[in-house]
């Protein structure tokens, strides 16, 4: 498997950030439900709040990762800052292109 593109390394950055907010959205809805719901079945809601709460701690820290070979927000800010891919000449004029 090659390096991955920074296109590819900003794709799977914001599904990241997708999941985290989705999780921490449906523990934001159900602790501001009605607590009559709630206590309906307070173990599988309570539950169902703490898992998505560290889901979402689980998805931010993914973003800053520090294992070898993680797709994270500084790999991607090293991978934006490094040479382009491409330089070709012509008629003189010198033409860098960066992959995304």
């Amino acid at each position: 498997m090659g390096k991955p593109t920074l296109k590819q390394i900003l794709d799977a950055l914001k599904r990241q950030v997708l999941v985290g907010k989705s999780y921490l959205g449906v523990a934001k809805g159900l602790l501001s439900a009605d607590p009559v719901i709630l206590d309906g079945a307070r173990t599988f809601f309570g539950l169902t709040i703490d898992g998505g709460i560290e889901l979402a701690q689980m998805a931010i820290a993914r973003l800053y990762d520090r294992t070898t070979g993680a797709v994270t927000i500084p790999v991607m800010l090293a991978n934006r800052c490094s040479p382009p891919s491409i330089s070709v000449e012509t008629n003189g004029l010198r033409i860098l292109t960066l992959e995304l």
